[in-house]
């Protein structure tokens, strides 16, 4: 502890004083620390070489509008500034008094509150899967829906042929696209795509639809909308689709396309136009090949082309 020694002469004898300096010097402040800075609150630490009460003016300018007080004294000082704004640069000092009531203020500081996180986005996903709906031969609608409001696009097209675009930049949960200009009697390939505000794609397999034939023209046994996949899992899928007018039918699938190397599986031994069928122990991670064979009540047969889906890990 520093001292000041103090002469005073007496009649013919020296007195001699010796008091402490402590008292009379002024309490300094440390370097402080902006510690647990958050978007909306922080905390700042410091010490002082004497036992001090203080408080901190704080603000988003110069001017300190702000005081947060603490109730000690202490050496040790820590105080904790809240409802802050996020992504902010904020000023402070730190005002200390010490038990004589002398006053010391620090430099002025800054710090800067973090950003607000950035919340979790659902993902956009395809909640109806698409259908199709031919309103005359030239015509047709595909309608679908998503959790979440966003764009419409279907790319379509024939088979061996480049594709067209259709698309509504409008944002909605329920999707509707009109398709023009079609052939008649013809089978289109098609996929849905849906983009949400924030740049997330949504897209559905592929499938496709039969537009009707000309007036005069006999309608061959086919399928008219689908085949799709309803349902994709590691080990097990279901496809579905639907015919012109009530048949039976049967698929061969398997992981090469030739039949001869594939499964048979009954879809439907009843004559019906909506068909469902699933596969299941599958291997995950596994391309899977699939034709589908059509037959009438009056024996009239057919069959489409090799369609494939593949298996999530």
């Amino acid at each position: 502890m520093p001292f000041k020694l103090s002469i005073a002469f007496i009649g013919t004898y020296f007195l001699l004083i010796l008091f402490s300096t402590s008292s009379l010097a002024q309490a300094k402040v440390q370097e402080p620390a902006v510690v647990n800075l958050r978007s909306t609150h922080a905390s700042i630490e410091w010490e002082t070489d004497q036992l001090t009460t203080s408080h901190i003016e704080y603000g988003k300018s110069q001017k300190l509008e702000q005081i947060e007080k603490e109730e000690k004294t202490t050496h040790h000082h820590r105080l904790h500034l809240g409802h802050l704004l996020p992504d902010t640069l904020y000023y402070f000092k730190i005002v200390s008094f010490d038990v004589n009531k002398k006053k010391t203020q620090s430099s002025l500081y800054t710090f800067h509150t973090e950003p607000l996180p950035n919340p979790i986005k659902p993902q956009l996903k395809i909640t109806t899967l698409p259908h199709a709906s031919t309103l005359s031969p030239t015509q047709a609608t595909i309608t679908w829906k998503t959790n979440q409001p966003a764009t419409s696009l279907v790319q379509y097209g024939l088979k061996n042929a480049s594709p067209k675009t259709d698309q509504d930049e409008v944002e909605t949960t329920i999707h509707i696209v009109l398709l023009e200009k079609l052939l008649p009697g013809e089978r289109y390939f098609y996929q849905v795509r849906s983009k949400d505000m924030g740049g997330q794609w949504a897209k559905s397999n592929y499938a496709s639809f039969l537009t009707p034939s000309s007036k005069g023209k006999e309608a061959e046994l086919s399928i008219v909308e689908g085949p799709v996949i309803a349902l994709l899992k590691t080990n097990a899928t279901q496809i579905e689709f639907k015919t012109n007018r009530p048949c039976k039918s049967h698929l061969m699938w398997g992981k090469v396309p030739m039949p001869s190397f594939q499964e048979k599986k009954i879809i439907s031994s009843e004559w019906i136009e909506n068909h469902k069928v699933e596969l299941s122990s599958l291997k995950e991670n596994t391309r899977y090949y699939y034709k589908i064979y059509l037959e009438d009540r009056s024996g009239k047969k057919s069959k489409t082309e090799v369609f494939s889906f593949k298996t999530s890990f």
